[in-house]
């Protein structure tokens, strides 16, 4: 792993949720590094114990950030945590120092109150004159789904075009607050963001649709013999699903299911929801599991497969102290930071996502066996059944 020290100082920019389970679960990734900087707005104590400089400031002041990249004398890699910031911004002033990058999530435009897909995804893939690899989106949701989805066509559809290619998520983490507080896995911000502030975004019969007006759609769905209710969301996967070469997505879309304590924050005001909801300190006890699920149906045979990765928060919680969104994250965070090093001369100058990266560059045994050294375990689950039973995907999910 970074064997030839390409780059010498990693970055990480962040130190919530994911920075520490990332810092947690990365060590052998981390050690391979001359250099650990850590940036984060405010002052922060390191949760464990790491070898890493912390250094107070915004990633997105460019003046900041420019010294930083100034400062750290060689090839840099910088790893973008943070939610809600203009990824552009931050890539082209990592472009001046000709560092890498990667990042999680789409950007935001700087202020522009804009949560539409339509306008943040072409913004999160402008351009810039980076020489190293960037990475976008190469979290779990979006990026590692992307490549799960790639493979089961590669695996089991591999001479077919066109596909429904449907994304679950049944996140049922729990955990019990005072004051009305209701606890959630990740970046309550965000959640709020992605679930009451931003229109619906699917693929539907080959075209693009987003709905005029937040908030997502309620719908009901199936997972197995349990129904929940859910939110059609628009995110990053659907929109990068267009890049992948050689195929055809007729139907796409993001059904995301949470514990019922969470669904009603969510059913009422997003300034409340903001309120109401935290990412609990990480020495409560939490309770639940996570569920992602990627489902392809080769549209010619109607023949389908689906794959899911789930992961029990309490078991996380027991082993690392941090939860089971915070596991998948960080795995997959440290898939991607992997097939980041190994990138060669035709990565030079590129940007790349999980649909569109070139993964036989690699080659598909070196991504399997990431998947398993990262404990990326997903499993068969074509008993599931899984399905949409109402709005604009009724008895095709």
């Amino acid at each position: 792993m970074n064997e030839a020290k390409h780059y010498r100082t990693l970055i990480l920019g962040g130190y919530g949720g994911m920075g520490q389970a990332l810092l947690l679960l990365g060590a052998p990734f981390i050690a391979s590094f001359d250099r650990v900087l850590v940036l984060e707005r405010e002052q922060v104590e390191p949760a464990v114990p790491v070898d890493a400089l912390f250094l107070r400031g915004d990633i997105e002041d460019v003046s900041f950030l420019s010294e930083v990249l100034h400062k750290n004398g060689g090839p840099s890699l910088l790893v973008n945590l943070c939610s809600s910031t203009d990824t552009y911004h931050i890539r082209k002033v990592v472009s001046r120092y000709g560092g890498a990058y990667l990042d999680t999530s789409c950007s935001v435009i700087r202020g522009v109150d804009e949560h539409r897909y339509s306008r943040l995804m072409p913004h999160t893939f402008r351009p810039t004159m980076n020489r190293a690899p960037h990475f976008t989106c190469c979290g779990v949701n979006p990026g590692v789904v992307e490549i799960i989805a790639r493979k089961i066509i590669r695996d089991t559809f591999p001479k077919a075009r066109r596909f429904d290619i449907l994304f679950f998520e049944n996140d049922q983490f729990h955990v019990p607050l005072d004051g009305g507080r209701v606890g959630v896995s990740w970046s309550a911000e965000t959640l709020v963001d992605e679930v009451m502030l931003t229109p619906t975004f699917y693929i539907k019969e080959g075209r693009p649709v987003e709905l005029d007006s937040p908030p997502t759609l309620t719908v009901g769905t199936r997972w197995g013999d349990r129904h929940h209710d859910a939110r059609l969301v628009g995110h990053e996967e659907i929109w990068n699903l267009q890049r992948v070469e050689k195929i055809l997505v007729d139907n796409s879309f993001f059904s995301y299911a949470f514990h019922d304590a969470v669904t009603n924050v969510l059913q009422g005001d997003a300034n409340r929801a903001h309120g109401s909801l935290m990412r609990p300190g990480d020495a409560i006890p939490v309770s639940g599991t996570d569920t992602l699920a990627v489902r392809v149906v080769e549209k010619s045979s109607g023949n389908q497969r689906t794959l899911v990765w789930t992961t029990d928060h309490a078991a996380m919680w027991r082993r690392w102290g941090i939860n089971g969104v915070q596991f998948q994250v960080a795995s997959s965070l440290l898939f991607f930071l992997d097939l980041l090093l190994r990138s060669g001369d035709w990565s030079t100058g590129r940007l790349w996502c999980g649909s569109d990266m070139p993964l036989e560059r690699f080659g598909w045994d070196v991504v399997d066996g990431l998947l398993d050294t990262y404990g990326i375990e997903w499993k068969e689950a074509n008993g599931l059944d899984l399905c949409v039973e109402e709005g604009p995907f009724a008895g095709d999910g």
